[in-house]
């Protein structure tokens, strides 16, 4: 079946879209591995994780835009949108990530304290009775 230039550039746009939610969902993973700190085993299923996404958001966009037709400029737009999110939007995300997890990291403690505090008050005076009564 013949497939019409406008056709074409729509599903290679598409595909460039897809490269770049794979760019980002790829930083969702770098940025996880920086906060926290995991052993060998967790990477490799980190790995698998992300190629189990990657490949479905290349499906998934493939049957939306062009009813499952896998063509190669798909793969090139792809690789293309995956490039240009890591040399345009990369640093930016993860530095906007990161601020975020380091603010988090000063304000939650203590949110935590004030949000614990009558639970920590109650086991006090229930432990302080116990005592006292045994």
């Amino acid at each position: 079946m013949l497939v019409s230039v406008p056709n074409q550039a729509y599903v290679f746009l598409i595909s460039i879209l897809g490269g770049l939610i794979i760019g980002f969902i790829y930083d969702l993973f770098r940025f996880l591995r920086k906060i926290i700190k995991t052993g060998i085993a967790a990477i490799y299923i980190e790995d698998l994780i992300f190629w189990i996404l990657a490949a479905f958001v290349v499906l998934a966009l493939v049957f939306i835009s062009n009813n499952g037709e896998i063509r190669g400029y798909v793969f090139l737009g792809v690789l293309l949108g995956a490039l240009l999110y890591f040399l345009t939007f990369s640093a930016i995300v993860m530095k906007v990530l990161l601020s975020v997890a380091d603010a988090l990291a000063w304000f939650l403690p203590p949110v935590m304290r004030i949000v614990t505090f009558p639970l920590r008050f109650a086991y006090k005076v229930l432990y302080a009775v116990l005592t006292f009564i045994a």
